[in-house]
């Protein structure tokens, strides 16, 4: 696996990347980090590409917050990395907001993307209430974590997911640090998930599978809304997890990646 960089209007992305065939594109979560996949693609066969970015405003990729984060920026770095280092259409996994982004992608460059699939991530938008939530948990973050173990302890002592948000800061003589600009943040969820996004869901042709979690924040109802706009999405729930999904259960999560390219290989 090697890191690669390229450079969008002044724009720095950090994408780890292995070439091989079929090649997956991961698409990481709000406020996380392209080494999250990590237990996940080193599960995969060593035939299966591999492309792992830092989105924009994110662990790498971060290069302040003067930053357009709407919904077409992120789309098209998308489409950048697919074209400059596979130049064919890609399996692609989208987690929470990188499935935002994937869903999107998919509904616009149907080239590109060969099989759609998502990780809690749905078609609803966020509420008032919900973007308020998100806000009150940023604010919770210290400004400086002194060391790995007030980090572990901020996200969780023994939770599964844990490591990989440690592993998301930035080490400094100073304690370790976030990667990312709140505000950022916020504003990238409110150009990706303020509306709705049913549109796009139902001019998706690539085969969809959406994996939730079995205490998912997708509910029944969106489920059935989604299935019933594309009845070709293929829904598997996933016991003992929580939202991060692939960093609670990544042998699950590889293995499935594994089925859909046997089957679609």
């Amino acid at each position: 696996m090697k890191s690669t960089e390229f450079t969008v209007a002044g724009v720095r992305l950090l994408t780890l990347f292995r070439r091989g065939s079929p090649t997956i594109l991961f698409l990481h979560g709000l406020a996380g980090h392209r080494g999250e996949w990590k237990q996940v693609y080193e599960l995969l066969d060593d035939s299966i590409g591999v492309i792992a970015p830092d989105l924009r405003g994110h662990g790498d990729s971060w290069s302040g917050i003067d930053l357009e984060v709407d919904r077409s920026a992120y789309v098209s770095d998308a489409v950048l990395l697919i074209e400059r280092l596979v130049g064919r259409s890609v399996l692609v996994v989208g987690q929470s907001m990188g499935g935002l982004v994937a869903s999107v992608l998919a509904a616009q460059r149907s080239d590109l993307v060969r099989h759609l699939v998502l990780i809690e991530a749905g078609v609803r938008p966020m509420t008032e209430i919900d973007f308020k939530a998100l806000e009150a948990w940023f604010d919770r973050w210290p400004a400086r974590f002194a060391d790995e173990d007030e980090a572990a302890t901020f996200f969780g002592y023994g939770k599964r997911s844990t490591p990989a948000w440690v592993d998301g800061l930035a080490r400094t003589p100073h304690g370790l640090l976030r990667r990312f600009d709140p505000e950022t943040m916020l504003r990238a969820m409110r150009a990706l998930a303020s509306t709705s996004r049913a549109a796009e869901w139902s001019e998706i042709s690539a085969p969809i599978t959406l994996i939730r979690a079995a205490d998912s924040v997708i509910t029944d109802d969106e489920v059935e809304e989604m299935v019933a706009m594309r009845p070709n999405t293929h829904v598997i729930e996933i016991e003992d997890c929580g939202h991060d999904v692939h960093l609670d259960q990544p042998k699950q999560v590889a293995d499935l990646l594994t089925d859909i390219v046997e089957r679609t290989s």
